[in-house]
């Protein structure tokens, strides 16, 4: 398991240690991802609408609550994999009989 900081790695990086028999990435981490990913295309799609008059408005008000979302989980890909690290420690040390 390595100490990286996931979220400022390249996503080839991150799916290959996801697929990995490595603890972490986990899906914690994936879902973070995704959720930033999703929110992402919400920006992206609100910004190639915008042009048609009728749902402007709408589409402005979607862009810039998506852009303000879309990097909120990032942290969250890295603090699951510090947490189950934790987690796989101290389940070591009770196993072990080292507490």
């Amino acid at each position: 398991m390595t100490s990286a900081i996931w979220w400022k790695r390249t996503v080839g990086e991150f799916v290959q240690e996801a697929g990995s028999a490595e603890p972490t990435p986990g899906g914690g981490s994936v879902a973070a991802l995704a959720a930033a990913l999703g929110a992402a295309m919400a920006s992206m799609a609100s910004r190639l609408s915008q042009g048609e008059t009728l749902k402007a408005q709408v589409l402005r008000t979607v862009h810039s609550r998506a852009r303000g979302i879309d990097q909120a989980p990032l942290p969250a890909v890295d603090g699951t994999g510090r947490c189950l690290k934790k987690v796989t420690i101290a389940q070591y040390l009770a196993d072990s009989g080292s507490l």
